[in-house]
């Protein structure tokens, strides 16, 4: 074999070899980074994303903490523990408040048709307290060691033209964990 053919030979394996190394190595980590530049990029998406979801929950949580108080923070209670603890944290409150409490009665309970696993379960209030302590009373509901949301509101002078002592009247609600609805037609063995 001459000159000539050994040079031609060494191109010929310089050229074999460059596109092995292209095919085999050059061109899958080529491909390797486009798709984790990919990955990357729908990662940040999702990032952002979340964030965004984040900062709305805050948001949320701070507008319902600015509306019902700190109690929103504390986690949802069974309905039977609730049936027992939300009449008692409302009296709690409103005698705190100078109301003087003459009636509580648990009312109807009901699913929330957005959360099925939630339940709010309403409370019958009456009671009476003088005139200045009205404002006293609503902000002890935003005080109470549970949620209280304020359904129904209404005062009335206790007597005709006795702006001193007034009746409360009001329908308060609190959310609590439902019990698991039964699987209707659902054979059990």
């Amino acid at each position: 074999m001459n000159d000539r053919d050994r040079r031609a030979l060494r191109i010929g394996l310089l050229v074999v070899a460059a596109a092995l190394l292209w095919r085999f190595a050059a061109w899958p980590a080529m491909q390797h980074w486009r798709d984790a530049r990919a990955a990357v990029a729908a990662y940040d998406q999702q990032l952002t994303s979340l964030e965004q979801r984040l900062a709305d929950r805050d948001a949320a949580a701070s507008r319902l903490r600015q509306r019902y108080g700190d109690a929103i923070e504390k986690p949802l209670l069974s309905l039977d523990e609730t049936r027992v603890l939300f009449p008692q944290a409302v009296q709690e409150a409103l005698r705190q408040s100078g109301m003087n409490v003459e009636r509580l009665e648990l009312q109807n309970v009901r699913r929330l048709r957005q959360s099925p696993q939630v339940s709010m379960i309403s409370l019958r209030v009456e009671g009476s307290c003088e005139g200045s302590a009205l404002p006293r009373v609503l902000a002890s509901l935003r005080q109470s060691q549970r949620l209280t949301v304020v359904d129904r509101y209404e005062t009335t002078m206790a007597n005709e033209g006795d702006r001193r002592n007034w009746t409360v009247r009001m329908i308060l609600s609190t959310a609590a964990i439902s019990e698991p609805q039964a699987n209707q037609g659902a054979v059990t063995p």
